[in-house]
Parts: structure tokens; sequence; C-alpha cells
């Protein structure tokens, strides 16, 4: 019976702080290569990974109790290219590197990690797959309640004296949208929110927090008092200017080959 591979963990899918952690030595391990190679190493294939991702580890206990956002932070999508570009590495970060001169026992573990990213990828594509299936039916029967909130809400306000020709039902990308006309002529938006939003707006005291400080004005000083302007010196000769001296080109250190 084979060995377990090292960076797959028990659900099949990364080790993603081993991974990380292979990667530093292999990036060291390119940068002191002694004697150093003629020309700069370029990888044979690399992965990357989104910069905003955030991989999680392992656990049975999320993972039994169907966690959605635990899911989605351990099924990260791995996009394989054999190069990237500085655009293309403005939203992604190399993950891992195959350099294909490492030998040795690191370049055994790097093989290893390949593996395990290539048994990662096609496993957190299909859970992504059924993630985006579980998110839609969660969706929809939120949808589907908050429809019959939108009923109550309209006996409600009727009851309150609101005219049922004042209220009208829109969409928006999160779902539907009740805009109530008020008396004053103002218009009021119903729209679906969540209990993070409504405990934030509790302890907001309903006032608005600024995106950024306030800029602090420096107290206003007295301009300093003129001094009385002292006689002008005479000009004094100028020197002649001394020959400019001959650039020397810079000397570029040229890295030997094994």
């Amino acid at each position: 019976m084979a060995a377990p591979n090292p960076f797959l963990l028990a659900d099949g899918l990364l080790d993603f702080a081993a991974v990380a952690a292979l990667q530093k030595e292999i990036l060291e391990e390119v940068k002191n290569e002694d004697p150093p190679p003629k020309k700069p190493r370029k990888p044979a294939s690399m992965w990357l990974i989104q910069r905003k991702a955030k991989p999680a580890p392992f656990s049975a206990k999320l993972e039994k109790a169907g966690d959605l956002k635990y899911t989605q932070n351990r099924a990260i999508k791995l996009m394989p290219r054999k190069r990237t570009s500085e655009a293309g590495l403005i939203r992604n970060a190399i993950f891992l590197t195959d350099y294909s001169h490492i030998e040795g026992k690191l370049g055994q573990r790097l093989d290893k990690a390949i593996e395990a990213v290539n048994k990662h990828i096609p496993r957190a594509l299909k859970q992504q797959e059924a993630l985006k299936t579980k998110k839609a039916k969660i969706r929809d029967v939120k949808n589907a309640q908050f429809a019959k909130d939108i009923d109550e809400m309209t006996d409600i306000l009727v009851d309150a004296g609101i005219k049922e020709s004042s209220i009208a039902i829109g969409t928006s990308m999160f779902g539907k949208v009740m805009l109530v006309k008020l008396p004053s002529g103002n218009v009021l938006s119903i729209s679906k929110a969540d209990m993070e939003r409504f405990k934030a707006a509790q302890n907001s005291d309903g006032e608005a927090k600024p995106s950024f400080p306030a800029k602090k004005t420096a107290p206003a000083t007295k301009a300093p008092a003129k001094a009385a302007k002292a006689p002008a010196k005479p000009e004094a000769k100028r020197a002649a200017p001394a020959p400019a001296a001959k650039r020397v080109p810079p000397t570029v250190s040229r890295r030997t080959s094994r």
C-alpha cells in the first residue's frame, strides 16, 4: 500500500500551509544556488492562486456540519500556467513553482506536491459546482420567504394609511425590493438584509460612521515680520567651470555557469 501524500489532508484536498512552506524552500534553493547559473532559472510550470483566497485547514467538525464558508475555503481554485506576467499577478499570486533542475530530497517533495495539486484541482472543482447548487437552493428559499414578507408588509402599510397605489414592487440583483411613496413625497426602499447588518445598525445609533477620519487643521500662526534688507554685496567674480569628467560605463557582474 502506497504511503499517503504528505501534501493532502483527510478530505483529499491540499494542505495549503505545507505547500506554502515548500514553496519558500524552493525559492531559497533557486536564490542561493551555488555556483549560480549563467542565466536566471525559469520555472517549467507554476500554479496560481487568487490573492483574495483564504485557504482553510481541514476540520472534521465543519465538514460534518456542511459549513458552506468552510467548503468554499477548502475547495480553493488553482490555475496551472507555463508563464505569467505582471498583469496576471495583480489579482493572482504564485502558489507553487516547478523548477526541473531541483533534485534530491527537495525534488522528491516537489514531485509529491505537484501530484497533490493535480489531485486537488478536479476535486475542488467538483466541490465548487456542488457549492453553487446549494447556494442557489438557499437563495431561492430566502427569496420565496421574502416575497411572503413583502405581502405581509403591504397589509401593514395599508392598515397604517398608506395607499396601495403608493406601493410598488421592483427587483434588484439581490431580489425583490418594495418601494413606498410616503405622504411627504419621499420614497422608502425596503429590501432584504441579514442579522449582521441589523445588529450593526443597532450599534450605530442611527449615525453613519465616516469612511475617513476628519483632517485636523493646524492653528493659524502669524507671519514673522520682514527683516530690513541688508545692503547688497558686490557680486564676486565667477570662477571658470571645471572641465567635465569622462563618464565611465558601469560594470555588470556576469554569473558564471556550473
